[in-house]
């Protein structure tokens, strides 16, 4: 990779994309030049959802909060089957947030046992807690959120959400340093 970097044949454009820029190796980094593709509002999404799309406001709200400031995601989740699916794993996500100890072992151990897309569930529904517990940390400063996440700020102190937060990013380091199937 670091020869082809370095010498690649005349007119070749090579396109790498890492969602952590942190975890590419230096002498990757070194030769290399870096464009950042920032996180799109999310109020700019719902409004590109409902006109590109005709989705009603509920659902492009939803799916703009899902989306985490990310267009493409968002875009792929207009139709009607993904969306679903998209709805289901973050309704999961907020409920393992809200359950007991016991509970949330169980869907650890459920998700463990997946045979297929298991790194990409478990990626899924890390990203997904993180939403609800930045969202939750909006409704608990008294500032615009969802609902839901209201409700999870109400029964959990901020110094309990933002200790979920650093626990996720532990948790997220951990799998990504996880190369096992």
């Amino acid at each position: 990779l670091l020869k082809t970097l370095e010498e690649p044949t005349p007119k070749t454009i090579i396109i790498l994309v890492s969602h952590n820029s942190n975890a590419l190796l230096e002498t990757i980094k070194s030769r290399v030049a870096t464009i950042e593709f920032k996180l799109v509002a999310v109020d700019s999404i719902k409004e590109s959802l409902k006109q590109k799309f005709d989705l009603d406001s509920e659902n492009a709200e939803l799916i703009g909060q899902l989306s985490m400031g990310r267009p493409g995601f968002a875009f792929a989740c207009s139709d009607e089957e993904s969306y679903k699916e998209q709805e289901g794993l973050a309704q999961d996500a907020l409920q393992f947030l809200q359950d007991p100890l016991y509970a949330r072992m169980k869907k650890i151990e459920e998700l463990t046992k997946l045979k297929e897309d298991r790194q990409q569930t478990i990626q899924n529904m890390v990203e997904l807690m993180r939403m609800w517990l930045h969202e939750s940390l909006l409704g608990s400063l008294e500032l615009e959120c969802s609902k839901q996440a209201k409700e999870l700020s109400k029964t959990h102190s901020q110094e309990q959400i933002k200790n979920a937060l650093q626990a996720l990013q532990k948790c997220e380091s951990a799998l990504a340093r996880n190369v096992g199937p």
